[in-house]
C-alpha cells in the first residue's frame, strides 16, 4: 500500500514537472511571435510608401532609417535574451526532473529498506519467542535435576546404612548377651580336624599336618 502510494506522488511529481516545462515552452513560443511581430511592424509598409514619405520629408527618413536600424539592434539583444531565458528555464525543468527521477529512487529504496526491517523485525520477534520458550524448558529441568538430585542422594544414604553397621561390628547388645554355644555338629568337625606338628631335622622348623 505505501509502495503504490509512493509510485503515485513520484509520477504526479514528473507529470507536474512535465507541465511545468511544456508551459514554459509555450510561454517561450508566445513572447518569440510577440517580439516577432512588435519587430516586423516596420515592414508593413511598403518601400514605395518609405520612398514617398522620403521625398515629401527626408528628415522623416533619416529618422525611420535610425529607427529601424535601433529596432534591428534590439531585435538581437532581446532575441538573445529571450533565448537565454528559455535555456535557463530549460535547465530548470531538466533538473527538476532529475530531482523528481531521485526522490523516486530514493522513495523505492527506503520502502525496499522498510520492507527488509519489517523481515528482521520479525525474525527478531520468533527469536526471542524461541528464547523464551527455551528458558522456560531450562528452568523446568533444572527443577526435575534438582529433584532427582534428592532422590540420588537419599537412596545413597540408605545403602550406606547397612555397610556401616556391618564395618562398625555388632552392637552393644550382642557383647551383653550371653555366649552362644557351639552346636554338635561344629564341635565334632573341629575336633576331627586336630592338627598335629611334627618337627623337620634339616630346617628346624615345624611343619602342621592335618
Amino acid at each position: 500500500m505505501e509502495e503504490s502510494l509512493s509510485q503515485l506522488e513520484a509520477q504526479r511529481t514528473t507529470e507536474t514537472e512535465q507541465g511545468k516545462r511544456s508551459r514554459i515552452i509555450q510561454c517561450k513560443n508566445v513572447l518569440l511571435a510577440e517580439v516577432t511581430a512588435f519587430l516586423s511592424f516596420d515592414s508593413n509598409f511598403s518601400k514605395d510608401d518609405r520612398g514617398v514619405r522620403s521625398e515629401i520629408n527626408p528628415e522623416d527618413n533619416s529618422a525611420a532609417f535610425h529607427l529601424f536600424e535601433l529596432k534591428k539592434h534590439l531585435s538581437k539583444e532581446l532575441a538573445q535574451y529571450v533565448d537565454v531565458m528559455v535555456t535557463e528555464f530549460d535547465e530548470l525543468a531538466e533538473g527538476q526532473s532529475i530531482l523528481a527521477a531521485k526522490v523516486t529512487e530514493s522513495t523505492q529504496l527506503y520502502m525496499s529498506f522498510k520492507r527488509q526491517c519489517g523481515v528482521l523485525e520479525g525474525q527478531s520477534v520468533e527469536l526471542t519467542s524461541g528464547l523464551e520458550t527455551l528458558h522456560a524448558r531450562l528452568q523446568k529441568n533444572d527443577v526435575v535435576c534438582k529433584k532427582l538430585y534428592q532422590i540420588n542422594g537419599a537412596l545413597l544414604k540408605r545403602l550406606q546404612t547397612p555397610a556401616i553397621e556391618a564395618y562398625t561390628g555388632p552392637s552393644e547388645s550382642n557383647f551383653s548377651s550371653p555366649r552362644m554355644e557351639r552346636p554338635p555338629a561344629l564341635a565334632i568337625a573341629l575336633r576331627a580336624g586336630t592338627r598335629s606338628e611334627m618337627i623337620n631335622p634339616q630346617h628346624g622348623t615345624y611343619k602342621r599336618r592335618i
